[in-house]
């Protein structure tokens, strides 16, 4: 009986202690998987502003540039220059490898004694790709206006420059004018190579002399 008795308090014990190491080891997990959750939440805040950051730094140029020039011309001493890109200002986003321009106007095989180029071009805004050397041309306000040799004045509301191919292209509504025609239509084509211009379709044609 009292051996019994004996038996009894210390299994007691023994259960208490077990009860107590359990209880332990639930609060030790239960603060690790906090701890967890804590840095796993300041790991994402963390990525979320780097992010952000990333984000709110490509909007903003590296630099900006007032009385932007371009001038572009075969790797040649003797090669005369392909086209000249002039705008009031340029913001030029380095990572991207693009600038935006404001106020634009463009010369094709420009003349170094003043005198008639393959064309010219005046628009509100637009884009440069200053890897492939392609940029576009629009405008909200004012059509684009392109002068091909002193013939035909083109306006639309959007052109595109293809540098590899040399070709001036546009899938918009056009109205060009000169050599007493007007000829409108949907969609534009003009060749440095050759100076050949087409429209696309849609295309009507007026006699206006």
């Amino acid at each position: 009986m009292i051996a019994s008795m004996m038996r009894g308090p210390r299994d007691g014990l023994r259960t208490l202690g077990v009860c107590a190491v359990v209880s332990a080891a639930v609060l030790l997990l239960d603060y690790a998987l906090d701890q967890r959750d804590l840095a796993a939440s300041r790991e994402a805040a963390t990525a979320g502003r780097e992010a952000a950051g990333a984000s709110s730094s490509s909007l903003l140029p590296d630099v900006v540039i007032t009385g932007f020039q371009f001038l572009h011309a075969l790797p040649k001493p003797e090669a005369k220059p392909l086209w000249q890109l002039t705008a009031r200002t340029a913001a030029m986003f380095e990572q991207r490898q693009e600038a935006t321009l404001q106020t634009i106007h463009a010369v094709f095989e420009p003349s170094e004694a003043g005198g008639a180029s393959g064309g010219d071009l005046d628009g509100e805004e637009g884009r440069l790709d200053l890897g492939r050397l392609n940029f576009d041309v629009s405008g909200a306000d004012h059509p684009v206006t392109v002068r091909l040799a002193t013939r035909y004045t083109l306006t639309t509301s959007r052109l595109q420059w293809d540098n590899a191919s040399a070709r001036m292209t546009t899938d918009q509504p056009v109205e060009i004018v000169g050599e007493g025609l007007t000829v409108t239509g949907v969609g534009f084509q003009w060749l440095q190579s050759d100076g050949a211009i087409s429209v696309l379709r849609d295309i009507h044609t007026m006699v206006t002399q």
